[in-house]
């Protein structure tokens, strides 16, 4: 695909397409592992928002996982110090592909955003936005 090239994090900018390698946490009955097994690590696909966190920095980032539906969408935030790679796939995507987009997204989301609860171990990592 032309265009496809692997960037720095803080190169993107709202409405990117994007491709991710990050790793993540998981948990599993049978410890310990393999050392090859401890590394786990997602492969995403999906719309770069922005940048949010007052501690720890996250890639906010929206996808929908059913293959053409533009109406709901997931949203991830993906600490920036588990990011391995960035691939961008496509500059400026979301308002080429699906004009008005990005703007009802980031009313959306940046207004849904759960508080945190009263507990401070307990946090909300992923969101759904329908845009109906």
């Amino acid at each position: 695909m032309p265009g496809l090239r692997e960037v720095g994090v803080e190169s993107l900018k709202p409405g990117d397409l994007v491709g991710l390698d990050w790793a993540d946490a998981w948990k599993d009955g049978k410890v310990p592992l393999e050392v090859e097994e401890y590394d786990f690590i997602w492969h995403e696909v999906g719309i770069f928002l922005y940048f949010a966190g007052s501690q720890t920095k996250h890639m906010i980032l929206a996808y929908s996982k059913a293959p053409g539906e533009i109406e709901k969408w997931t949203v991830t935030a993906i600490p920036v110090s588990l990011v391995k790679r960035v691939l961008l796939i496509e500059r400026g995507y979301a308002e080429k592909a699906l004009p008005g987009l990005l703007e009802k997204l980031g009313n959306k989301v940046r207004f849904r955003i759960p508080k945190r609860t009263h507990r401070k171990q307990a946090r909300v990592k992923v969101w759904k936005v329908e845009l109906r």
